[in-house]
């Protein structure tokens, strides 16, 4: 764990010839620095860049068996949190989001190989899209269990409920009743 360790702390520093850039040392998921004018009321414009949502935060690798300390846009956050952990972003996330960071493709090839070395197969984006229909499935059938109405009746008991609500309202607000107003 410790060559693990080391062999990160190596990508994050910098190399003495040229500095690899920000995003080569973090998940930055296709993000960058924008470059723009700030537009005064006057007219007048000033340079100015937007950069990307840098989050740092710590990730637990089961594959692995590390704790990672990472720097990652929001953006490649929210991936990961759609996938479910770093591991399964890593191993089962497109190609194309981790072309821009050495970090980012060094990391998914030593996941890569540490689910070859377990699992016997490398992985398999269909098998865990398989798998991830089945769990929302399994997932949906428990909603369902808990609460044997149907749909129908859920939204009959909603209609009904606001009704009464209403008619609690303008009750309270002057017993419901309203003065018709004279003409002239």
């Amino acid at each position: 764990m410790a060559s693990l360790v080391q062999s990160f702390a190596a990508l994050f520093s910098r190399s003495s010839g040229s500095s690899p850039g920000r995003a080569n040392r973090a998940i930055y998921q296709g993000k960058q620095l924008i470059t723009g004018h700030h537009i005064t009321f006057s007219d007048k414009k000033t340079k100015r860049c937007w950069k990307p949502h840098v989050i740092k935060r710590v990730f637990s690798s089961e594959l692995l068996d590390a704790r990672l300390p990472l720097r990652v846009t929001h953006v490649a956050m929210r991936t990961i949190d759609k996938y479910g952990s770093l591991d399964n972003y890593l191993c089962y996330g497109k190609p194309h989001l981790f072309m821009d960071s050495e970090l980012a493709v060094a990391l998914r090839h030593k996941v890569h190989e540490a689910y070859t070395m377990q699992h016997g197969a490398p992985p398999s984006a269909y098998q865990f899209a398989l798998e991830q229909r089945k769990a929302a499935h399994e997932e949906r059938a428990a909603v369902r269990a808990a609460d044997p109405r149907t749909l129908h009746e859920k939204r009959i008991q909603a209609m009904r409920f606001n009704i009464r609500a209403r008619a609690e309202k303008s009750a309270s607000k002057g017993g419901g009743k309203t003065k018709a107003k004279k003409k002239k």
